[in-house]
């Protein structure tokens, strides 16, 4: 978002309510995806990301928001995950967004980049290798 530096530390801080990022962080995840091989998206992780919580600062910026999200989002490659393909047990667990996450990265050999602690936890599966955002 082109904004100035006040701006652009309410909408970071926003989007980050449980990460507490500042910019630098974000630049180390911008670089991160810069060179991975393949960037997987599903969109299920598409419609959640584009969906803005009441109370929010970017809420009052929505458009902007979305234009450069929109922007980002198409970088990434998209993956159909169909929730009749899905584990009954992860769907249930994690809901449709994680499972397919899990799922992309089972099927594709991906690592999956989280920030959910509860989805950080099957680390320890050997089906998946899961990264937290902090490790970074």
């Amino acid at each position: 978002m082109d904004a100035d530096p006040g701006e652009r530390g309410h909408a970071i801080a926003d989007l980050n309510l449980e990460l507490g990022w500042d910019e630098g962080r974000h630049e180390k995840l911008h670089q991160f995806l810069q060179y991975a091989s393949r960037r997987l998206v599903t969109a299920h992780v598409i419609v959640e990301a584009l969906r803005l919580r009441n109370h929010s600062y970017l809420r009052r910026r929505e458009r902007e928001f979305r234009v450069l999200a929109v922007r980002k989002l198409i970088e990434l490659e998209e993956v159909s995950v169909p929730l009749k393909d899905l584990d009954t047990g992860l769907l249930i667990e994690f809901g449709p967004t994680d499972a397919g996450l899990i799922s992309v990265a089972q099927s594709e050999g991906a690592v999956l980049l989280t920030n959910d602690k509860r989805l950080g936890q099957r680390a320890s599966d050997p089906c998946v290798e899961i990264m937290m955002l902090d490790q970074l």
